[in-house]
C-alpha cells in the first residue's frame, strides 16, 4: 500500500495547515461552531456546508480551526481528509491534485485491506503508468476510498483558487453521489460557485460582521501585547492603534499586514504617521508595502529579487532555498557565501508579501 500511495506523489498540505493555524489566536473562529448551519453539518443533518467571504476575510484560518476541532472530536469510524488550494503553490491549484491528495488521505487511514478493491490502480502502477489525471476516474476512486469509512469528512479551503474549477466541482458532485461524505468548503462567492451551490447550506462572512470583528479585535490586542516593538508602547498609543486598525481593517489578513508595518516603525512619530494614512483594502495594503520597500535601496533590491525567484520558481521555495538563490553569483552559477542574506532578514524585508 505504501508504494502505491507514494506513486500518487500528492501535494502535502500539512505544512500549509501548520502555517495557517499559527495565524489564529486561541479563540479565533469559536463563534462558527455555534452557528446552526455548522451544528447541522457537524451532526450530519446536512452533508454539505459552504463558508464564503471576500479575500482576506480569514476563511483559511477558519478552515484550519474546523480541521483542528474535528481532529479533537474524532471517534472510531470517522476520518478527516483536507486540502488547501493555494496560489503560492501552482500544483495545489489543479483539480487532479486536490482529488489525488484526498484519495490518498482516505486510503492511508483505512483500517481494512483495501488493495484488492483497487486492483485497477495496482495494475496501472505495475505497468509503469502514471497516477490517474481524469476527473471522472478520480471522482470514482474518491467515492470508493470514502466508502472504506463509516463517516468520512472532506474539507477544501479556497476552492475558488482552483484553475480548473468546473472540473473540480463536477468531480466533487460525482464523488459524493449518495451523500456518504460530509463536505465543508470555503471560497470567495464567485458566480460559478454560487450557481453550483445554489440552495445548499452556507455561511457568509459578510453577514457575520460582529463575529469577524470580534476575532480581529482579539487578534490585534494579542499582537500588540506580544510583538517586540509594539508591546512596550504606552497604553494610550496601543489603544489608538487598536481603534485605527478596527476602523480600517478590511478583514483579518489586512489587520495582520498593517501590524507588520507598524512593528517596523522606529519611533512613535512614525507610528502616528502610519496611522494617519492606513489603507482600507487588501490591494491598497499591498501597494503600500511595495512602495515602502522601494524607498529603501538595499531592502528594495532584496525584495525585488526575492519576489522574482518566488514567482518564477517551478515549485514553492523554502526560506533556506530562497536565501541560497539570492546568494547566487550573477556571473557564474555558484553561491557567494559572503553575499548570503539571513533568512530572518529576508522575511523582515518582504514582510506580508511572502
Amino acid at each position: 500500500p505504501v508504494k502505491l500511495l507514494n506513486w500518487f506523489d500528492v501535494v502535502d498540505c500539512m505544512e500549509k495547515h501548520e502555517f495557517t493555524r499559527k495565524q489564529r489566536q486561541q479563540t479565533t473562529g469559536e463563534w462558527l461552531f455555534a452557528e446552526q448551519p455548522y451544528i447541522d453539518w457537524r451532526l450530519s443533518r446536512n452533508r454539505f456546508l459552504w463558508l464564503n467571504g471576500k479575500p482576506g476575510n480569514g476563511k483559511s484560518v477558519l478552515a484550519s480551526a474546523v480541521i483542528d476541532k474535528l481532529r479533537g472530536l474524532q471517534t472510531d469510524g470517522e476520518i478527516l481528509a483536507y486540502f488547501y488550494c493555494d496560489f503560492r503553490n501552482p500544483r495545489s491549484m489543479r483539480a487532479k491534485e486536490v482529488l489525488r491528495s484526498l484519495i490518498v488521505q482516505l486510503l492511508r487511514n483505512a483500517k481494512t485491506d483495501w488493495l484488492p478493491l483497487f486492483s485497477d490502480l495496482v495494475d496501472r502502477e505495475r505497468q509503469g503508468g502514471g497516477p490517474p489525471a481524469d476527473p471522472d476516474i478520480l471522482a470514482d476512486l474518491m467515492q470508493r476510498a470514502a466508502g472504506l469509512h463509516d463517516q468520512p469528512t472532506v474539507i477544501i479551503d479556497a476552492l475558488d483558487e482552483c484553475d480548473d474549477l468546473s472540473e473540480l466541482l463536477g468531480a466533487l458532485v460525482k464523488a459524493n453521489d449518495g451523500g456518504h461524505c460530509r463536505l465543508f468548503v470555503t471560497s470567495r462567492p464567485k458566480v460559478a460557485i454560487e450557481n453550483a451551490f445554489a440552495g445548499l447550506p452556507s455561511i457568509s462572512l459578510t453577514t457575520k460582521v460582529k463575529a469577524v470583528c470580534d476575532d480581529i479585535h482579539f487578534h490585534i490586542r494579542t499582537e500588540l501585547d506580544s510583538r517586540d516593538r509594539l508591546k512596550d508602547l504606552g497604553h494610550g498609543l496601543q489603544e489608538k492603534i487598536q481603534d485605527a486598525l478596527m476602523q480600517k481593517a478590511d478583514g483579518m489578513y489586512v489587520a495582520r499586514c498593517q501590524l507588520d508595518r507598524l512593528n517596523k516603525c522606529r519611533s512613535t512619530g512614525d507610528i502616528e504617521e502610519v496611522l494617519k494614512t492606513l489603507p482600507s483594502t487588501l490591494y491598497e495594503t499591498y501597494d503600500r508595502i511595495l512602495m515602502s520597500i522601494d524607498k529603501e535601496e538595499f531592502d528594495g533590491w532584496v525584495a525585488r529579487r526575492a519576489l522574482v525567484w518566488l514567482v518564477t520558481a517551478l515549485e514553492p521555495l523554502r526560506i533556506s532555498q530562497l536565501a541560497a538563490a539570492l546568494a547566487m553569483n550573477r556571473d557564474k552559477p555558484t553561491i557567494d557565501r559572503a553575499a548570503t542574506i539571513r533568512e530572518t532578514d529576508i522575511l523582515d524585508v518582504c514582510g506580508s508579501l511572502v
